[in-house]
């Protein structure tokens, strides 16, 4: 009896739907895997990095590629911009705004550790110029 672990396959629809329930965050990343029955939340992830990132899939083997390849016909055929009311439409943009809030506050804040730990002599940032 063969006891290696076969691996399973998910379509690229499967795939899409993993990520699209993942981003509406009812359910962890951790909570998810272990729902579909794969080990880690990395392959969310991985699938996620390599829908928003096609072109990155230079670095990483074919394989990585071809699941935005899969997947970017699919969402072409679907409608561009569903319609939404007028309150879904207010409700999206109170929901981005505060997201662009949080955004700027956390970079205040990584940008406010880098000046402090350069200020102790921890060289962090990168130095302009050819050679370093």
């Amino acid at each position: 009896m063969d006891l290696r672990r076969t691996k399973s396959k998910f379509t690229p629809e499967q795939r899409l739907a993993i990520i699209e329930e993942y981003e509406k965050g009812v359910l962890t990343g951790k909570e998810i895997a272990q729902k579909y029955g794969f080990r880690s939340p990395s392959l969310i992830f991985n699938w996620r990095e390599r829908l928003l990132n096609p072109h990155q899939g230079l670095r990483k083997s074919k394989k990585s590629s071809t699941f935005a390849s899969e997947i970017m016909p699919q969402l072409a055929e679907e409608e561009p911009m569903k319609k939404q009311t007028p309150e879904e439409l207010e409700a999206e943009v109170k929901r981005l705004t505060k997201e662009l809030e949080w955004a700027k506050l956390q970079n205040l804040a990584l940008n406010t550790l880098i000046d402090i730990a350069e200020e102790q002599g921890i060289r962090i940032r990168k130095k302009s110029g050819a050679k370093q």
